[in-house]
Order: C-alpha cells, then structure tokens, then sequence
C-alpha cells in the first residue's frame, strides 16, 4: 500500500496511453472533416462550423485557451470535448497490453500487502487531475471489483477510499446511468447524453475562483510528504490555480515531514523542466526534481518515494 501522504496531480499526458488524446490531437480531430460530418443536427453543425473555422484559424494549440478567448463557441466546443472523449472512454482498451500502463502499477502499489476490501483505506493517496475523462476511475473500479470478487455497488463505495477531484469537472459520475448526473462509461453514447455530459465540463472563465475545490486540494498539499505530477502540461493558469507555489510559502518547513515534488517531463527540454520546476515551487527549488521518462518510468524511477 502507499504508506506516504501522497498526492498525485495528473494532466493530458497521463490519459494519453489509454486511448485519449493529447491537446494538440484533440484539436486535430476537431478540425478535420470528419468531425464535421459527425453533427447530425443541422444546427449543430452550422454552429460548429462557425466555431471550427475559428479555432482552426486562431492557430492556439489548446481548445480550452481557445474557448477560454471566445465565451460564445463555449456551449458546441463542449459539445465537442464531450463528443472526442467520450468516443475514448473504450472499456475494451484495458484488456489490451498498454505500454505505459502506469494505472496498473498504481493499483499493485495500492493493493501491496492489502487482502481484503476494508483495507483499501489504509492507503494514503489522493489524485488532483485535470482531464475529463473517467480513465482511472473506471480502471480503479473494475481493479476492485475483479481483485476482491465484490458486486459493482460495493466497488464504487470501495473507490471512495481514493479520492479523486477533476479540476475543471468531468463527463459525469461513473454509475450505473439513472440519473442526468451519470454517465456510464462507454464509447457509443446518444446524442442526449452527450448534450447532458457537457453540463459537467467546465472551461476556465467558466470557473470562479470559489467553485475550484482548492481548500481540500490546499489541505491534501499541506499534509503531502509525497507530490507527483504526471502527464501534467504545466500551464501557467492551471499552475495559478492549483495554488501550490502560494500553499509552500504559508506551510513548506512548519511540517515534521520533509516535502518532494517529483515530475514527468517527458519531452520537455532541461531548461523547460526547470521553468516548470520554478513554477511550481517559487522559493524551494531543492524541493523539485524531474525525470524526462514515461509516467511509468517516473514513478519507478523515484519508487523509494511511491511507497
């Protein structure tokens, strides 16, 4: 089991060997023809046309910096977020051999020295991700259900033991589909789910300040022996709002347990990993250290940390 306070906070990266896009294949999708062709609604399509054309031309990598630039393409580019990941969310991909399959030693981790389900809360992990899909959610929960022979019902109560927040929401809650605010996990929704999957995305200007869960996620960082961050893009904006840096000035050194944030920087430049590590921990840079490695890697390669 995972014996240190740790918090795990996850970004694109980490959804991507599971079938999800990265930011910039998101916008690739969404551009092409094809999407076009997917709107069946007249107009919808007309709109997302209009909003196409326009993201396309903006030449901005990311959709939610787009949408976050142009309030009235919100509504149909959540429509579209809603309508690329949900196709992603492929239950049959965790059959597959994946190769950075960095969830299933997350789990082995979780369940090390653990023999029954009652034991899952002795772990001492919490996830911060800011994707919208339910990836490892559903992995989690299928892993528990499969591990300890209990019923669907008992393994979604069993998942609570790892608290999980999405940053900027989700595609619904991962349950069995009778109420608007479910959405089981699938790759072949109707229209009318999708439309109702959109209420749970958040883009930035739609997030206060107050809606972002930031003082439990400031409580999980000030007990955190242990931070990771995979897959995460370091975003000026996410990294603001996290509020990390900020929490390290109020907290870092009045703790007994001394503090490391370890990172994936998987193709990013020295110099790139050490502006993210600046970011992130302003005055405390010794506190940081990256490995440019898979999230697989990263996480053995400071496994006397992951424990």
């Amino acid at each position: 089991m995972i014996r240190f306070p740790t918090v795990l906070v996850i970004g694109a990266g980490a959804s991507i060997p599971y079938g999800f896009p990265s930011g910039k294949s998101l916008r690739d999708t969404i551009c092409s023809p094809s999407f076009i062709n997917s709107m069946k609604n007249p107009y919808e399509k007309a709109r997302a046309e209009d909003f196409i054309m326009s993201f396309r031309d903006s030449h901005i990598n990311s959709i939610d910096a787009f949408l976050s630039r142009r309030p009235e393409h919100v509504e149909i580019g959540k429509l579209a977020i809603a309508k690329i990941i949900s196709k992603a969310e492929n239950p049959y991909v965790f059959r597959q051999p994946i190769a950075d399959d960095w969830y299933s030693l997350l789990w082995n981790k979780i369940v090390s020295g653990i023999h029954s389900l009652e034991e899952l809360n002795k772990n001492n992990i919490k996830i911060v991700t800011f994707n919208y899909d339910r990836s490892l959610e559903y992995f989690l929960h299928i892993s528990i259900m499969n591990t300890f022979n209990v019923s669907y019902i008992a393994a979604l109560e069993a998942l609570k033991h790892i608290p999980i927040i999405h940053f900027y929401g989700h595609l619904g809650e991962l349950t069995i589909g009778h109420s608007d605010r479910e959405l089981p996990y699938k790759h072949d929704h109707d229209d009318d789910s999708l439309h109702r999957a959109t209420q749970g995305i958040k883009i930035i200007p739609e997030v206060r300040d107050e809606e972002v869960p930031s003082k439990l996620i400031s409580e999980w960082f000030i007990k955190a022996r242990n931070i990771f961050f995979l897959g995460f893009g370091f975003d000026s904006l996410n990294i603001n709002r996290l509020g990390l840096k900020e929490i390290l000035e109020s907290y870092y050194g009045k703790d007994a347990f001394p503090l490391q944030i370890m990172a994936s920087t998987y193709g990013l430049t020295p110099s790139e990993a050490s502006l993210a590590g600046a970011s992130i921990t302003g005055s405390f840079p010794d506190i940081w250290t990256n490995h440019n490695g898979t999230n697989t890697e990263t996480l053995r390669h400071f496994a006397e940390s992951f424990i």
